[in-house]
Parts: structure tokens; C-alpha cells; sequence
């Protein structure tokens, strides 16, 4: 049995972008027969708790085999038969490296390095005695992370990847398992998206009731708490002149498009987001507010204009 360590940057599946600091990966393996592995975050969250095993008398062979599916079990995927996780390799085709990737697009959500490797030794210190996760608010991290990631930009961000680097890779199905998570998953998602019920310029129109009057004149808040890494979309129904929407102070928080039809305002950052809309005439504005690349809407919010 060998302890392997590899440090470095990485490629961010995620976020499209290389990191911008170094990360520690580890992996315990016998590499007997074996002449490549892959330290990666799967074989991490092993090592704690097959080094606990070892020390209460379990075999490398049991305590590998028992870690693996203990890790396995906070994610709700139940295969014996996977293969040992440094023999996984994302770039390949098959059901076990797609279960890597899901894991690992999981744990990485929209953390930086620092949070990412904190991350980690805090799951590995969980279940290092019991095999089990028992930290609701680390459950809860996995599950708003799983809810959080857009799967499609995913996908399409590591085919490009390995495309640019001239390797032919075959992406298996991830995004079942991921999905598999948030099905099943009992921890308690905390990643809502939070609607104030005031802002900055007065009543916030995207808190949580159904409609809301205001008067004309009145300047009112369009404001929004997005946890890290997600999105808002509110499609005003129809694009009327009688609100009006303070263009001065949009940038950097929204992206603003219209037409006769409709205007559509959509997050460009997270963190707490707030615009001035002018009550300017008499009248009723219905907003459609899409949450997460939701293709339809969240809920839908009318004011009325007196």
C-alpha cells in the first residue's frame, strides 16, 4: 500500500475555467498489477476513513472496498461492483466514471480552491469514525450544489475542454447520477434564492406575495439574494412605459433587453442585487421570475399601479 499526493492547478468543469490556485488530491492505493491510477475526489474522501479501518484491524483490501461505498452512500449510488476509485478516469466511457464525474462536479460547485479544499477535509473528518455524513449543514452544501449547476453547460464545457487538447473522449452519463442526488438526497436545500421584502428604494416588487399595489410616482425595489452560483431571469408581460427602470446603477448586477413585446432583466452576479423602478403610470405589470434556468416560470408576480 502507497500514499500518492498530487498538487496543482485544474480545470474547473463548472465554472469553464482553469484554477487560479493549487488544490492537494490523495489517493491510497496497492498498485500491485496496476501500472496507471488516478488520484482524484473520490480516492481523497477514502483516505481518513480506510486509515481509521486499518488502525481497528480491517484488512487494505475491506477497508478500501468499505470506504468506497460509504462515500458512495451520502451521494445515494448503490453499485458494488464499481471499479477502485483511482482506476476511474473521466475522460473514458462507462457507468463508474460517469459516477466520478457526478461526484466530482458535485463537490466542486461554484467553491474556489480554498473552499473546495476546505471542503473536503471537512466531509473526510465527518465520516471518518462512523462512514457516515453526519453534519446536516454539509449535507445541505452538497444538495444546493447538485440543484445549483447548470448539467448542460457542464457537458458542453468538458467536451470542449478535451476537444482543445486534442483528447478523444467519450463523456458518459453523469448527469443521471447527479439528478439520481437530488431525487433522492434527504438533506435540506438552504440555496433559495431570497426575495427581501424591501430593498434599497422602498418595497420590493419580487418579494414573495402574489401581486402588490404601489402608488404612482413611487420609486419601488427590483431585489433579489442569489446564493453563489445562481441565476434570475424576471420577463416583464407586456414591455409597458409605466414603470421605468433606473439604467444608471443596472450594470453589473443586471442584464437589461427588451422590445415591444416583453423586457427581460437576468442576474450577471450573485449576492444581494437591487435596481430603482419609477411607478410612472396607471396601470398593471405582470412579471414572469425564473429561477436557475428554469424553462418555465418559478412563480409569477402582478403589480398593480394606482
Amino acid at each position: 500500500m502507497v500514499k500518492l499526493k498530487a498538487e496543482g492547478f485544474y480545470y474547473n468543469e463548472v465554472t469553464n475555467a482553469n484554477s487560479l490556485a493549487s488544490i492537494a488530491l490523495y489517493a491510497l492505493s496497492d498498485l500491485t498489477n496496476k501500472n496507471t491510477v488516478n488520484v482524484n475526489i473520490l480516492s481523497t474522501l477514502e483516505v481518513s476513513r480506510i486509515e481509521y479501518l486499518l488502525g481497528k484491524g480491517s484488512t487494505f483490501k475491506e477497508a478500501k472496498k468499505q470506504a468506497q461505498k460509504e462515500i458512495l452512500n451520502i451521494f445515494f449510488i448503490g453499485k458494488s461492483d464499481i471499479s477502485e476509485s483511482e482506476l476511474l478516469d473521466i475522460s473514458k466511457n462507462g457507468d463508474d466514471n460517469a459516477i466520478l464525474l457526478a461526484l466530482s462536479v458535485i463537490l466542486q460547485g461554484y467553491r474556489t480552491e480554498a473552499e473546495m479544499s476546505q471542503f473536503l477535509a471537512d466531509i473526510s473528518t465527518d465520516i471518518k469514525i462512523d462512514g457516515v455524513l453526519n453534519s446536516s449543514a454539509l449535507g445541505s452544501e452538497l444538495i444546493n450544489s447538485a440543484r445549483l449547476i447548470n448539467l448542460p453547460e457542464v457537458r458542453k464545457n468538458i467536451e470542449n475542454k478535451f476537444q482543445s487538447l486534442g483528447v478523444s473522449a467519450v463523456i458518459s452519463d453523469f448527469e443521471k447520477y447527479v439528478k439520481q442526488f437530488i431525487s433522492s438526497a434527504t438533506y435540506t436545500y438552504t440555496g433559495s434564492i431570497k426575495y427581501p421584502e424591501s430593498g434599497h428604494f422602498g418595497i420590493n416588487i419580487l418579494n414573495n406575495t402574489s401581486h402588490q399595489i404601489v402608488s404612482i410616482g413611487e420609486s419601488v425595489s427590483f431585489c433579489a439574494d442569489l446564493p453563489k452560483g445562481s441565476h434570475l431571469k424576471v420577463i416583464s408581460n407586456p414591455n409597458t412605459s409605466i414603470v421605468g427602470y433606473d439604467m444608471g446603477i443596472i450594470l453589473n448586477k443586471w442584464i437589461f433587453t427588451g422590445d415591444n413585446d416583453k423586457a427581460v432583466l437576468e442576474s450577471i452576479s450573485s449576492g444581494l442585487i437591487d435596481l430603482r423602478v419609477h411607478c410612472v403610470g396607471q396601470g398593471s405589470v405582470t412579471y414572469d421570475i425564473y429561477e436557475n434556468h428554469s424553462l418555465t416560470p418559478t412563480r409569477t408576480k402582478t403589480i398593480y399601479i394606482q
